[in-house]
Order: C-alpha cells, then sequence, then structure tokens
C-alpha cells in the first residue's frame, strides 16, 4: 500500500488494483480495507474500514507514533479472495515550521552571539538536525558550519549554537550596529519543514573601538615633571557599536625617543 501525502493524523491510503489472472478471471466487484484501529494487543486486521469499488480511502483521526496495522482484499461474482500481507504504518510528518530565532551577545561571552530557537511541532518523529543561515550584506543566506552545525547533537538538543562576533563580522559583511539576521528549519525521518521567519530584532554587529582624537596637554596640570595628557571620551558607534561601554583607556609615549611603550590602562579621560 502506498501513503503517499499521509501525515501524522491522516493517512492516505492506495492500493493496485487487481488485473489479468489475479481477478480470479472475474471482474472485481469491490475491496475491502480492514485495520487493527492502532490497538496494540490486537495483531490482526479485523475491524472493516471500507467495502466498495475502491483504490484509496482516507483515514483521519489517527494517533502520530501509533502502530496501525493495514489489510485489503477483494471480491468478485465468486466471493471474497484472501487479505493481502499486513502493513504496518506509523503516522508521522515533517516537522511543522520553526518559530523565529532569538539572537543574542551569549551571557557566557559578550564577544560571541548566540542564536537560539524553540522545538517546533516534531509530529511525531523526533528532530535529527537543523539548518542554520545567516543573512549577509548581499541578503544572501549562508551557513557558519564551525560553530552553528545543525547536524551536531549538541546543537540538536540544545537548539542553540555561540558564534564568535568577529566571525560573524567576517561571514555577513555587515557594517558596526547593523542587525544580525539569522533562520533556522529542522529535518526530521520524514523530511524537512519550512524555515522560520528571520529576525527582525536582536544582536547587532559590534567592533573594537574607532581611532580617538587627538590627545592634548591640560598645559594648567603640566609641571616639569609631569604632564597631563587629556582626550575625549568615545560615544555612540565609534565606541564598537551603540552597546558597547569602553572597559578601559591604554596610554601609549614615545619616552621621548620615538620608541612607543605602553604607559598605563586607565578608565579615566587623562
Amino acid at each position: 500500500m502506498d501513503l503517499t501525502n499521509s501525515t501524522d493524523v491522516v493517512l492516505n491510503m492506495t492500493w493496485v488494483a487487481l488485473n489479468g489472472s489475479a481477478t480470479g478471471n472475474s471482474p472485481i466487484q469491490m475491496y475491502a480495507l480492514s485495520w487493527d484501529n492502532g490497538i496494540a494487543s490486537n495483531n490482526e486486521t479485523s475491524i472493516v474500514l471500507a467495502e466498495a469499488n475502491i483504490t484509496n480511502f482516507t483515514v483521519n483521526g489517527v494517533i502520530g507514533g501509533t502502530t496501525y496495522r493495514f489489510a485489503v482484499r477483494a471480491k468478485n461474482i465468486y466471493g471474497w479472495g484472501n487479505y493481502s500481507s499486513v502493513t504496518i504504518v506509523v503516522p508521522v510528518d515533517k516537522p511543522g515550521k520553526t518559530d523565529t530565532p532569538t539572537l543574542a551577545l551569549s551571557p557566557l561571552d559578550a564577544t560571541q552571539v548566540q542564536v537560539s530557537w524553540n522545538l517546533p511541532n516534531e509530529h511525531s518523529s523526533p528532530i535529527t538536525s537543523y539548518d542554520i543561515l545567516f543573512m549577509t550584506s548581499s541578503g544572501s543566506m549562508v551557513y557558519e558550519l564551525t560553530r552553528c552545525d545543525g547536524s551536531l547533537p549538541s546543537v540538536v538538543a540544545d537548539r542553540s549554537c555561540s558564534v564568535p562576533m568577529a566571525t560573524l563580522r567576517n561571514l555577513t559583511l555587515l557594517p558596526r550596529d547593523s542587525l544580525i539576521r539569522a533562520q533556522v528549519r529542522a529535518t526530521n525521518a520524514r523530511g524537512t519543514g519550512q524555515y522560520s521567519e528571520i529576525n527582525t530584532a536582536g544582536a547587532t554587529i559590534e567592533t573594537e573601538p574607532t581611532n580617538l582624537t587627538v590627545v592634548s596637554i591640560d598645559v594648567p596640570s603640566t609641571t616639569n615633571n609631569a604632564t597631563m595628557a587629556v582626550w575625549t571620551a568615545l560615544t555612540g558607534s565609534s565606541r564598537g557599536g551603540m552597546n558597547v561601554l569602553i572597559t578601559q583607556y591604554e596610554v601609549y609615549w614615545d619616552q621621548s625617543n620615538d620608541t612607543w611603550v605602553s604607559l598605563a590602562n586607565t578608565t579615566n579621560l587623562n
């Protein structure tokens, strides 16, 4: 029997009509489709679903993941023939459409972007893999298989993966502060579901800070033994992104001999 177009709640049963000597050399009047109604203790297909001159029948309301047994037989003017061999069916379907993924800075490492998504409807067949795609600056969708390989058991189980920000910058070629966008779909033994919608909010591309303006000297605070250097704080996107905070400034000097060395690390502006 053919189960094309069946799902985890509907079974479309189709069988091939008898012909030639298989008919008993007498026209077939009807077929009988029988099943066990999914009763585990019933090893016989004793319940008749249909008796008619048909070669297909739709069974509604089956329970996904339940084992069902079917058999069919034919009748001509002389009576009923023997039942076919039993067809065992476990109703399943490909996964449902995955929800829009969430993209956020990883709570474990703020230099990485975590992609996470909800478990889609498995339709009675466990998810075996995911496709995780990122949108580039040109609008194309690409894989990142070093950290977000959706065939890895850990990614399937956690329904998440984390990618370094630097990797995403190189992969997507997006400018700083651009929204990082992705979509996900699931696969099980029956097939592959629909891609999720692409996210419209979440983590954005971040970079290292831009160059500061020229350092100036605070003349009133300068003496023969000490010089106070001051600079303007980076703000907005120049910090490496609108949402990035400057954690410290590193001060260099040339020691009056054109050899530059680090002088101090500070959170101050002088």
